[in-house]
């Protein structure tokens, strides 16, 4: 620090920043702004300086996500009735063919059938007993179609579950019907597919037939395996018959063509003359679309 004496030309100055005095000659302005001794003097870090070059970060051109765009799946449906999905292969066709609009579990006082219900053969009437549905004659068997709502199209289906496969004869079985008319004993008319309890298992004799003016005529017959709680069912599209097992086709000679009907009902076929044989339950039918 200079000494406090007179200098021609000069005079005296603080440092800005070490505080202490020095001649102006002696002073230096800083690249800050500020007035400082040699001691306190410091060049401005390069750094200062340093321009970056503007990057360019944008690309030729983009492709934002859109807006989602949710379509509306119009599935079959019928003014009665929903879609029967219970036994039929995983996929959405199956599902969408079939459209149930007729059911009955039998889950009523026991007896006659019920208002819904009209017997074709009515010398042998089918019954209700246990809940679940029986014949009262063998050979003849009984016979019954769904008179009540619901409406079937020429092309239809039905299936009901068996709940007796005894070890007895041709003389007991379990079956439903399709397109059938109305006309009862002697003019009645009908397809038929039916299982036989004619064996120890685990194969039975199963069968198409037509019935016409109350004659039946085998389609077709072979020995075929069932259990208790399968379901036995008989499509009809156009021409075209197919027994079904459980919803699906039991396939060679069970599916065939006969034009001889071509529109009526669906209902229910069982031969016994017991509470435990010839027993079937849980009805169904409905539309096939084609």
């Amino acid at each position: 620090m200079s000494a406090t004496i007179w200098t021609t030309g000069t005079w005296n100055v603080i440092c800005d920043v070490c505080g202490f005095r020095y001649k102006a000659n002696e002073i230096k302005h800083r690249w800050d702004g500020l007035v400082v001794c040699p001691q306190d003097w410091e060049e401005r870090h390069p750094m200062d300086l340093f321009q970056a070059r503007e990057e360019k970060t944008g690309v030729p051109f983009t492709r934002p996500e859109p807006v989602d765009q949710f379509t509306t799946v119009n599935y079959i449906s019928t003014s009665v009735g929903v879609q029967d999905t219970v036994g039929i292969p995983d996929s959405t066709f199956e599902i969408q063919r079939r459209v149930q609009v007729i059911s009955d579990d039998f889950n009523r006082t026991g007896g006659l059938l019920g208002s819904n219900w009209t017997d074709l053969i009515t010398a042998s009437t089918a019954l209700i007993v246990n809940d679940m549905v029986r014949g009262t004659s063998l050979i003849t068997g009984s016979a019954a179609i769904w008179t009540g709502s619901g409406t079937l199209t020429a092309n239809q289906y039905a299936d009901v579950e068996i709940r007796s496969l005894n070890n007895l004869s041709t003389d007991y079985w379990i079956g439903v019907l399709l397109r059938a008319s109305t006309d009862t004993d002697a003019n009645r008319d009908y397809y038929l597919a039916r299982v036989f309890e004619n064996s120890a298992g685990p194969t039975y004799t199963t069968e198409i037939s037509k019935v016409v003016n109350s004659s039946l005529t085998v389609l077709y017959s072979a020995a075929q395996s069932w259990t208790v709680s399968d379901r036995i069912g008989l499509e009809a599209v156009g021409t075209s018959l197919m027994l079904t097992r459980n919803g699906v086709a039991l396939g060679g000679g069970f599916t065939l063509t006969d034009s001889t009907l071509t529109t009526g009902r669906a209902g229910i076929f069982t031969a016994s003359n017991s509470s435990s044989n010839g027993i079937l339950d849980n009805f169904r039918a409905g539309n096939i679309n084609s």
